[in-house]
């Protein structure tokens, strides 16, 4: 994704609306498949407004093969973990320059929509985690989403159908059981989803840690 500005922000409105989705016009994808096994809960985490000065993209991990428009790098886990389990995973790659994929626009959703709709092996549950998480202090399910930069959550990119309007915590009612990020196939647009559910998951290298208050939300909604 493109560099980030820790200290811009993102639309502070949390409810959503729709917005048009915007392909790239020559958008063509080549993925390498990484099964990588999920590993250890020792996350290396770092601030919220952490800066990188000088980061290249030759410093990611040779596993960061997989091409997405933008300048970040980007691994494909295709087994299944918990959402904290992959948080672990991605940020321990590269500590302090790696983290489940941060969505800022939507034209980064629809490429990793496009992923997951035609990606280079089956992935599980046909879903990938990505970087968003929900505070515990939220009392509706559309409030106090943020993303793993520690930024308020893309505004306006939930899947919404005729009877199924995310982010609905299972029931339309806040209840703290859907608390995590997902994409999958059939669904255009973000779902919140149980992390403790068996998913596949983006990571992205791009020189900026895992945001505290991310880290402390996620560690938040972990479940043994």
């Amino acid at each position: 994704m493109t560099p980030r500005n820790p200290r811009r922000l993102r639309s502070q409105t949390w409810p959503c609306h729709a917005l048009l989705v915007l392909l790239p016009a020559c958008f063509h994808t080549k993925y390498l498949q990484d099964d990588a096994a999920i590993g250890p809960d020792d996350a290396a985490i770092g601030p919220d407004d952490a800066g990188v000065d000088a980061f290249a993209s030759t410093q990611c991990p040779a596993s960061y093969n997989v091409a997405l428009p933008g300048p970040s790098r980007y691994r494909l886990i295709t087994t299944g973990a918990q959402a904290w389990q992959a948080s672990d995973t991605c940020a321990q790659d590269l500590p302090g320059a790696t983290h489940v994929v941060v969505l800022e626009t939507t034209a980064e959703v629809a490429s990793v929509e496009a992923l997951v709709e035609d990606p280079p092996a089956p992935i599980a549950a046909n879903s990938v985690w990505v970087g968003g998480v929900q505070l515990r202090t939220a009392t509706q399910p559309g409030e106090e989403w943020i993303g793993f930069d520690g930024l308020p959550l893309i505004a306006g990119r939930w899947y919404v159908a005729s009877n199924d309007h995310e982010p609905n915590d299972g029931d339309a009612t806040e209840n703290r059981l859907e608390q995590f990020v997902s994409i999958s196939a059939g669904k255009t647009g973000l779902n919140d989803s149980d992390g403790s559910g068996s998913k596949g998951a983006l990571c992205e290298c791009d020189g900026h840690p895992l945001a505290a208050s991310a880290a402390a939300a996620v560690a938040d909604n972990r479940t043994p």
